[in-house]
């Protein structure tokens, strides 16, 4: 997953993606399944190749284990550690420890990523973040904090959005709107989030129900 807000923005999806889903914050889900948070990375951080569910060391990059055991709890300390590299910084960076069982210091490791995005200044904005969630079932559409689809706006994620749509009415009978997500492409600019009518999906058994596929991207 990414984390977009108006103080960790960035340009683009991983990987380009053009659809995917947003999940609620959980604190207006009280009664939804919550799939814990294990850490975050302020910037894409490889963790398809790192050790513990993402969230550990990156093989052959001393350091790269989870923050607060390098002795880095801030920001700044982020930035001095990612900094001491001259290159594979996305490798070399250590990751924000923000399981429950951290208790209280899980919000201020979150906080102190998000700062740290705001030090990378251009190199942040140009990247998305990651934050690794744990995985959940199967079957359980409708115990999950689903928010909306999404697509990005003058893409091609439309279809896939509409489709999602269609499956999670039919699946689990429940139906989620569609909005269009425009991300910012310039320092300053804000994301910008869209609900029309013409997007969502009518239901129409004509149509092609093979068009588009669950999209793999979400924040």
């Amino acid at each position: 997953m990414s984390y977009l807000r108006a103080d960790s923005n960035f340009k683009k999806l991983a990987y380009g993606y053009d659809n995917g889903f947003l999940l609620t914050a959980y604190y207006y889900a009280s009664e939804k399944l919550q799939p814990e948070v294990l850490c975050f990375f302020p910037i894409d951080a490889g963790t398809v190749n790192r050790s513990n569910k993402g969230c550990g060391e990156y093989p052959g990059f001393a350091g790269s284990g989870p923050c607060h055991l390098q002795g880095v709890d801030t920001a700044a300390q982020f930035w001095t550690h990612y900094s001491a590299h001259a290159s594979s910084r996305h490798s070399y960076q250590c990751g924000f420890d923000v399981t429950d069982a951290r208790d209280a210091l899980a919000g201020p490791a979150f906080a102190a990523g998000v700062g740290a995005m705001s030090l990378m200044g251009a190199e942040s904005f140009a990247t998305q973040n990651e934050l690794i969630m744990a995985a959940w079932g199967n079957g359980l559409g409708q115990s999950l904090p689903l928010e909306a689809f999404f697509y990005i706006k003058g893409s091609g994620g439309l279809a896939t959005a509409r489709r999602n749509q269609q499956d999670l009415e039919a699946t689990d009978g429940i139906r989620i709107p569609i909005i269009s997500v425009k991300l910012p492409q310039a320092s300053g600019q804000a994301a910008s989030f869209d609900f029309s009518d013409a997007d969502q999906s009518t239901g129409d058994p004509n149509e092609d129900p093979n068009e588009g596929e669950l999209g793999p991207a979400g924040f």
